[in-house]
């Protein structure tokens, strides 16, 4: 029986996804703002793969990017979409001993340079899937989700300037 003690550090903008064995790892997180979790396995390798998913990813992204854009009143309180559109998609192998320290950690962004580094007692096999690339797709949409945002906030204002000059029409006491 192997055990596997696996530490994620450095993750705040990017979200990753880590699946293990063909299984996504629920983590805790500690007091420094780490995601710690144990795992129990029979095996003497297991499959790694590391990816993030961004919002805008979706089936129907342009619906729910609309929707809390008007939720959070036209953007005001929502939050902001990585620009960079860095991605992430890692596959590898985990060689184990008995026991096993891994921290994951993540190298700040550099097109094609490595993205993630492992430290501990188990071997990672890395290989070319390791480095961070810009999904264009991805940088396509939030560029149309600015124009539509732009549009809507002229919209907006347009129809509180018609409001305002027609509602004071309305009001006028006739003889």
């Amino acid at each position: 029986m192997s055990i596997l003690n696996v530490k994620v550090v450095r993750n705040s903008s990017l979200n990753p996804v880590v699946i293990i064995d063909g299984k996504e790892i629920i983590s805790k997180k500690n007091k420094y703002g780490n995601y710690e979790t144990i795992i129990e396995t029979d095996k003497e390798e297991l499959d790694i793969e590391i990816f993030n998913i961004h919002e805008l990813e979706g089936r129907f992204w342009f619906l729910w990017a609309i929707l809390f854009f008007i939720i959070s009143f036209f953007g005001i309180l929502g939050c902001r979409y990585d620009k960079e559109c860095k991605k992430i998609e890692f596959k590898g192998r985990i060689k184990l001993n008995q026991e096993n320290n891994l921290k994951i950690s993540f190298n700040v962004f550099k097109l094609g340079e490595k993205a993630i580094s492992f430290e501990g007692d188990c071997d990672v096999e890395d290989n070319d899937s390791n480095c961070y690339y810009v999904d264009d797709v991805l940088k396509n949409r939030i560029k149309l989700y600015r124009i539509i945002k732009i549009f809507m906030w002229i919209l907006l204002l347009v129809s509180i300037v018609l409001i305002i000059t027609n509602g004071g029409e309305n009001n006028e006491v006739s003889n």
